[in-house]
């Protein structure tokens, strides 16, 4: 399982202090809810790519004592499973959307995103709802994607990923299936 942290710290920063980064206790398992520390269990190594650079960064995980189950922490400016930041993500969906020009290498990649973030438009717009932040829905896909695509912007990227995680069971550009 997977935790979203704020650390407190960029994505230089992190980097940077690598183990010694401020790693929070875990006081309970979110697989077995069990009330007591979980144990450090290691780290392993991820990539965290923006647009200038790339970077291999730990992340920490935990083990449960009873269900031997793994959390691990993962910086708030990453998406699970996703290899580039979010906010990375989310300024070449930003371009795409209004056709400001992208980079003509990561056509296919841009591609992917855009997809999988129509596929979660109406996910996005639920949780803003629920928020008490809503911005009203358009009938045309295009013009909910740049409406949606400014809010996350206007919210902040990284603070859109903690505070949404797990909204629903799922999270920002989460793969739908049955789409």
């Amino acid at each position: 399982m997977i935790l979203i942290h704020d650390f407190g710290v960029d994505l230089e920063t992190y980097h940077e202090l690598g183990k010694n980064n401020d790693f929070p206790m875990v006081e309970e398992c979110p697989h077995c809810h069990a009330k007591h520390s979980l144990h450090r269990h290691g780290f392993y190594e991820r990539n965290a790519i923006t647009a200038e650079k790339e970077y291999r960064l730990l992340i920490c995980r935990f083990r449960c004592s009873i269900c031997f189950q793994t959390v691990s922490i993962l910086p708030h400016f990453l998406l699970p499973y996703f290899q580039h930041t979010t906010r990375t993500i989310v300024q070449w969906l930003h371009d795409v959307l209004h056709q400001t020009g992208t980079n003509p290498s990561k056509r296919q990649l841009i591609s992917f995103y855009l997809r999988r973030f129509i596929q979660t438009i109406s996910w996005i717009y639920m949780y803003f709802a629920s928020v008490k932040k809503s911005f009203g829905w358009e009938r045309d896909t295009q013009q909910q994607a740049c409406r949606s695509i400014g809010k996350i912007q206007q919210w902040g990227e990284e603070r859109f990923v903690k505070e949404s995680w797990g909204y629903l069971s799922t999270y920002f550009m989460a793969h739908c299936f049955g789409r």
